[in-house]
């Protein structure tokens, strides 16, 4: 929000001179445009909306009539209140937007600071450089890292102060790791060291209302307008420097140079202050040479005289070097008591000297057996036979993998002894019964037990239960919504669930609080909507024309869609819906374009000159773009009736439902221009779990075509299970799935971003703009 400036005109003849001003100088009529909420200089093609007032003539008769009141009230003495900084206005308004970014809204609170820099008068540049600086920090913990690249581009540096230099570097470098650019990071992180070794910058006050404020959820928060600073707060100086080290490390790892990531994380533990934060950097620096081979290392620990390798770096290597020779336990003792006695000083916390010892970096273990429940005999059960055998795939892809590591690590093993395949061999698309449950080797956690859930979801309290008595000590699963409202009514559950659909209630306020470790991992056609909402925001457009088929998933989509864009400041300028079950949707498109409208002008002209008239049919102009949301088979009829009914260039937004998730170039020859959402399993060919989906499609030929996605939801299900903690632990933090990339909100809810992808000649060509 901005701050509002009164001006006072004292004394009478002042105030008569100034309401005689007014009135004289009004225009004929007055337009009132509230600042647009698009404030990056990157939406510049935006069309500005305004609203007309009624006409001047009548405004001046109303201020003529009041001015007798006016003049009375301009004479009346008054003592005007003590003047509101700009930053004491607007503090309130940062700590409701840090609130946003915490609970994950980073697109929200970066477009609310964007606003903020904007509304800041240009006589404080370093508050407005602040407010934008944090909304690209914002958009880049959003995984919006394009438009964080172009706001942080358009931020002056030469008007900024060292400090705000050094973040502005620590930023550009967070953006080239996104990017996956190391060393263009390296070189940010070079200029940022060289500000931070400015003795004469003065940190914490070179903004005096500037304080850090890190927070979990929020890494890249080192400035917030709040509290004094105090001795319990880390400086500015020092929350830049764990973010410098943090950085530079991240970039060593991006370029494989393991010992310079341990050698940054060993700078960095003497600036962590929290606990956990200690463990996971000592987790960090342990994975980052356990990298290394076992003689780099050996010769590394036999160097440590040299200046390359510090003293508390050479303590790792040493206690790395001892897990590597552990033979004898009772002489590992003896090792670990010297080692002790030669570092008595070190960092290492207990839990970590033992991961070590146990020559493995301590890792989140996966529960060592797992319950998935599905619905696998009633109409969901080969939707839920999909979820379920991708589910598994993944679980004998962890299986093949550590085999194979194992197999590998064997020097006696012959090469031909490896698996033949990946999964085992079925046949007609139908699990073997000796697969339903089954128990991994005892070296291979988990074992999975999977249970029927049945036709009635009110039962799910029964299975459940039964599900912990059996053993599991994690469960997957239901999947029907009523089964996983049932689960949300629990106060606390025993084992963890990471359900898979989302519950009607939130937990919010006023609400039953939902159990702690209920998780939950939905394909929701609604969060889809809300980011085409978002896509289309972000391009740019202000006024959307929305088409939906008219069915209860129609109108859950447009509604979701409507207030996501809603809530940024857009226009619903129309909104119709068509019956799926027909092929002929011309009449819902003709009144969506306006068209019917333009035709009844032509029969009414027609008939009243009595005349056959040359007329072309005129679609409305108000609309910047259509969102569609519709399965493949409507969408290939419903683009071309748009083309025919006059826009074909009016851009078309949808969700993952236009795209069958196969390629076919000719049935799809007509959604050319459509711009549609979907996860990295359908549209990158270079995903991780591309080999996975080749198995499936290999085994499941007619499944894997029609629940492709399902078979993803099954896949990120098992491997997600491993990094509940870490994403709990920060919001902020993605994991790239096959669904997407997957952060928990505050609800324990796995939100899903997806990728983009345009229709050119009848293939979806992935974008890589946002």
């Amino acid at each position: 929000m901005g701050v509002a400036t009164i001006y006072r005109f004292p004394g009478c003849t002042n105030s008569v001179l100034a309401i005689s001003f007014m009135l004289f100088s009004l225009p004929s009529s007055i337009d009132t445009a509230a600042p647009h909420p698009h404030t990056f200089r990157f939406m510049r093609n935006l069309t500005q909306s305004h609203r007309q007032l009624g006409p001047g003539r009548s405004f001046k008769w109303a201020i003529i009539l009041a001015l007798p009141i006016l003049l009375l009230n301009s004479c009346v003495t008054s003592v005007p209140p003590e003047p509101t900084s700009p930053i004491e206005a607007q503090a309130s308004n940062t700590l409701e937007l840090e609130k946003m970014a915490e609970e994950g809204r980073f697109l929200d609170a970066a477009l609310a600071y964007s606003k903020l820099a904007t509304d800041t008068p240009l006589t404080l540049p370093g508050l407005r450089q602040h407010y934008a600086l944090r909304a690209a920090e914002l958009l880049l913990s959003g995984n919006y890292v394009p438009q964080a690249y172009q706001l942080m581009d358009e931020v002056k540096v030469t008007d900024l102060d060292t400090a705000m230099q050094t973040r502005h570097a620590l930023l550009s470098a967070a953006i080239f790791l996104a990017r996956q650019l190391p060393d263009d990071a390296l070189a940010s992180l070079s200029l940022a060291e060289s500000l931070l070794q400015d003795a004469s910058a003065n940190f914490d006050r070179s903004l005096p209302s500037l304080i850090p404020s890190p927070t979990k959820a929020s890494p890249t928060n080192i400035y917030s307008t709040e509290a004094p600073l105090s001795a319990e707060r880390p400086s500015v100086r020092q929350a830049t420097l764990v973010r410098f080290y943090h950085l530079r490390a991240d970039a060593f790892a991006q370029l494989d140079r393991f010992l310079d990531v341990a050698r940054e994380r060993t700078l960095l533990e003497a600036l962590i202050t929290d606990e956990e934060d200690k463990v996971a950097n000592q987790e960090a620096i342990v994975a980052a040479l356990l990298a290394l081979s076992a003689d780099t290392l050996l010769v590394l620990q036999s160097n440590t005289e040299s200046n390359a390798v510090s003293h508390d770096l050479s303590g790792w290597l040493a206690l790395i070097n001892i897990g590597h020779s552990i033979e004898d336990p009772q002489q590992t003792g003896v090792d670990v008591e010297s080692w002790r006695e030669r570092y008595p000083e070190h960092p290492a916390l207990e839990p970590i000297i033992i991961s070590v010892l146990a020559n493995r970096p301590r890792v989140l273990p996966l529960p060592r057996k797992i319950a998935l429940i599905l619905p696998l005999n009633n109409r969901y059960a080969k939707a839920a036979g999909a979820v379920r055998d991708g589910f598994l795939a993944a679980y004998y892809s962890q299986q093949h993998h550590s085999e194979q590591s194992n197999l590998l690590q064997d020097e006696d093993r012959d090469e031909n002894d490896l698996p033949d395949s990946l999964l085992p061999p079925l046949e007609n698309d139908v699990l073997p019964p000796e697969f339903s449950t089954f128990d991994t080797p005892a070296s291979i956690v988990p074992s999975i037990e999977i249970y029927d859930a049945g036709d009635d979801p009110s039962l799910i309290d029964v299975i459940y239960e039964q599900a912990v008595d059996d053993g599991a000590e994690f469960v997957v699963g239901p999947l029907h919504k009523d089964s996983v409202n049932q689960l949300a009514r629990y106060e606390q559950l025993p084992v963890p669930v990471l359900a898979l659909n989302y519950s009607e209630h939130r937990g919010d306020e006023g609400e039953h609080a939902l159990p702690e470790n209920l998780f939950q991992l939905s394909l929701s056609p609604e969060n889809e909507a809300r980011q085409v909402a978002e896509r289309a925001w972000l391009d740019g457009h202000t006024r959307a024309a929305i088409i939906t088929p008219s069915s209860a998933w129609g109108i859950r989509v447009a509604k979701a869609f409507s207030q996501r864009w809603q809530q940024f400041g857009g226009h619903v300028v129309e909104k119709q819906s068509y019956d799926a079950k027909k092929s002929d949707y011309s009449l819902p498109i003709r009144q969506l374009l306006n068209v019917d409208e333009s035709q009844q002008r032509q029969k009414d002209l027609r008939r009243l000159s009595g005349s056959k008239l040359e007329f072309i049919p005129r679609r409305r102009q108000d609309i910047d773009f259509i969102f569609m949301a519709a399965a493949s088979k409507q969408a290939r009829l419903i683009k071309p009736q748009l083309r025919f009914h006059h826009a074909p260039k009016v851009p078309v937004y949808a969700t993952s439902h236009s795209y069958s998730g196969s390629i076919n170039a000719g049935m799809d020859r007509d959604m050319d221009g459509v711009l549609f959402s979907d996860m990295p399993w359908t549209l990158d060919a270079d995903s991780p779990g591309q080999p996975l989906k080749t198995d499936i499609e290999a085994i499941w030929p007619n499944a894997s075509k029609r629940y492709s996605r399902l078979f993803a939801l099954g896949v990120d299900a098992y491997r997600v299970i491993g990094e509940l903690n870490g994403l709990r632990r920060n919001r902020a933090e993605f994991y790239s799935g096959e669904t997407g990339d997957l952060y928990l909100d505050v609800s324990n809810r796995l939100q899903r971003r997806l990728m983009w992808a345009r229709f050119e000649r009848g293939i979806p060509i992935p974008l890589n703009d946002f």
